[in-house]
């Protein structure tokens, strides 16, 4: 998943590490594990894909513009939108592993 350049560096920072260790890390270790002879469907992946900017896009906005109490930016709205970022790619990770087949 590419990242927008533009955006804020410590929230670009935030969703790296979150897509490599909620999403990534844990479907390739489970991919290692399915016979060579398997392949996972494009579709599925694709899904997750655009399913993963869906969230990833509702994280800034809760980091921009429905910053509430703070100016947009602020700390406490990063955090606020990460935890909710978090649990969105927990379960794009759970739905993703049964859409594949793994």
């Amino acid at each position: 998943i590419k990242l927008d350049k533009t955006k804020n560096a410590v929230y670009q920072d935030y969703v790296q590490k979150a897509v490599k260790t909620l999403l990534k890390d844990p479907l390739v270790s489970k991919a290692m594990l399915l016979p060579a002879s398997k392949t996972i469907p494009d579709d599925c992946l694709n899904a997750m894909v655009d399913e993963a900017r869906e969230h990833e896009n509702k994280f800034y906005a809760a980091f921009t513009y429905d910053c509430q109490g703070h100016i947009p930016t602020a700390f406490p709205c990063l955090e606020k939108g990460a935890a909710t970022y978090y649990e969105n790619l927990k379960a794009l990770e759970k739905t993703t592993e049964k859409c594949c087949n793994m």
